[in-house]
């Protein structure tokens, strides 16, 4: 893949070895593919070898954080266990870092505690789910299934507050508020 005569006068690479850096990434593909360092097992240094990033996780070699969330590859494939791929890995609207640092929220779970309704409506799909991103948006507590303490789970209220319910008297109640009447 790369001539000898590049491999010792342009990379400094061995003509005599196919792996100069003994990763398990052949020097050509580490020139022309991946643009990784041939003579560095780990060429952006965060932990993870050319060989993982490339083969085992599908990241980038030479950046340490792929998908942009402010974790490191190496944290998220082997700490937290996300997608280093993807920098929302429970799709909740709420990037991994942010869950872990800020929220304390699990990013691969997106409804952290639990509190949406799952119960299938007239269309077979969950009547109303309710993710750790959309309580953080309305100010909810996503570690808490029942922010204002008052025996009604969040989830409960909202879908009581914004969806009518056939002969019956819509009740405005807040999941914010414990005592709205």
């Amino acid at each position: 893949l790369v001539l000898d005569g590049d491999e010792f006068f342009i990379y400094h690479t061995s003509p005599f070895n196919p792996d100069t850096d003994y990763d398990g990434v052949d020097d050509g593909w580490e020139l022309f593919f991946s643009h990784s360092n041939p003579h560095s097992e780990d060429s952006d240094g965060d932990g993870l070898s050319d060989y993982e990033e490339i083969f085992i996780y599908g990241t980038d070699p030479v950046d340490e954080d792929t998908d942009n969330d402010q974790l490191s590859d190496k944290e998220e494939a082997l700490e937290f266990g996300t997608d280093p791929t993807n920098p929302d890995s429970d799709g909740d609207g709420l990037r991994d870092s942010e869950e872990i640092e800020i929220y304390k929220t699990d990013p691969n779970n997106a409804d952290t505690d639990n509190d949406s309704i799952l119960y299938p409506n007239e269309d077979g799909k969950p009547t109303f789910i309710w993710n750790d991103g959309q309580e953080v948006a309305y100010g909810t507590d996503p570690r808490s299934q029942d922010s204002d303490d008052d025996g009604i789970l969040d989830s409960w209220e909202l879908y009581i507050a914004n969806n009518p319910i056939p002969n019956f008297v819509n009740i405005g109640i807040d999941p914010l508020n414990n005592d709205t009447d």
